[in-house]
């Protein structure tokens, strides 16, 4: 089984990852692809050594040359991730490039019992780059087409919810689901009165202009008074902000919108790094706390997480 799990910066698609792995018998091998260059990379490597700290893995350091392991088959491999992977090969004097990459992936899908690839959207923020980092990214969207034809399963985490893209959700849990435009002013539903009676909990994210205070005004009929617009830039005003503190300050409103920042490719930035990963954080923060989830894609609402009641046809 192949899975390739898609996600922004900070949007929880190394947890989900990690579940996939961990609900499946069998050793757990996670490969490492970060070189240490740098006190940040250095942290962002203990981090994720943390986070999966007491959960069964056994960490294997390769940067590259997925060729040269020899799997067993019992391995369910865990590749974090598949940016860094390829950035080795096509920059490292020793790197093979795409084929390296390609070949390395297939050598372990064709022994190990699994193979569960994270990989990062680096090319939704319409930024304009070098030749170097622009060949970078083509290589690295060639990867994601190629493996995502070859992968049983594609999913892409969104503010910490899991959407299958294709086949199915490797570990159960909610599924990706088009929602009609008008799905929340069913006749069944008086939305003023779930806002009312402190029941309806919405939290819509989506790229920039893509509709999401139309739609809580005007589809959801919220008032403004009950909702918080483009909650990131509260982050962005007061860096010293805790995130879980703005999730409390936040806990009245009906309606939160966020725009999504985290995909692109890494800000050169320190602060807008730091900015883009406490974003993250927030979305799924948010996102875990509200009855419903919408995602808007060019003014279409897609319903990602449903309430436990479902009220909504």
């Amino acid at each position: 089984m192949l899975n390739l799990v898609i996600g922004a910066a900070a949007s929880g698609k190394s947890e989900y990852a990690e579940d996939i792995v961990m609900s499946l018998p069998g050793e757990k091998i996670y490969i490492a692809t970060m070189e240490p260059f740098g006190a940040e990379a250095e942290e962002r490597i203990a981090r994720h050594r943390a986070l999966r700290a007491g959960k069964g893995f056994s960490t294997v350091e390769r940067s590259r040359d997925l060729t040269g392991l020899t799997p067993e088959a019992d391995w369910n491999v865990l590749i974090e991730d598949l940016p860094n992977l390829a950035a080795n090969e096509l920059f490292s004097p020793e790197g093979g490039g795409a084929a390296a990459v390609l070949s390395g992936v297939d050598r372990i899908c064709k022994t190990a019992s699994s193979v569960t690839i994270v990989t990062g959207d680096l090319f939704s923020d319409g930024g304009t780059y070098d030749v170097g980092t622009r060949e970078s990214m083509e290589m690295l969207a060639d990867l994601h087409m190629k493996i995502a034809e070859k992968a049983d399963n594609v999913v892409e985490v969104v503010c910490g919810i899991p959407c299958a893209v294709k086949g199915e959700l490797p570990v159960n849990t909610v599924r990706y689901e088009t929602a009609e435009h008008e799905a929340l002013k069913c006749a069944e539903v008086n939305v003023k009165e779930m806002i009312a009676q402190d029941r309806l909990h919405v939290y819509v994210t989506g790229p920039m202009a893509s509709g999401k205070r139309d739609y809580v005004l005007n589809t959801l009929e919220m008032p403004e008074a009950e909702a918080a617009f483009e909650v990131q830039e509260l982050l962005r005003e007061r860096p010293d902000l805790d995130v879980a503190e703005l999730v409390e300050k936040l806990s009245g409103c009906h309606a939160i919108t966020q725009t999504e920042v985290g995909a692109g490719v890494i800000p050169l930035s320190a602060a807008e790094r730091e900015w883009r990963e406490k974003a993250g954080r927030l979305a799924c923060l948010l996102a875990s706390r509200a009855d419903i989830v919408v995602r808007m894609v060019c003014g279409v609402p897609i319903r990602i997480k449903k309430p436990a009641v479902d009220f909504v046809k």
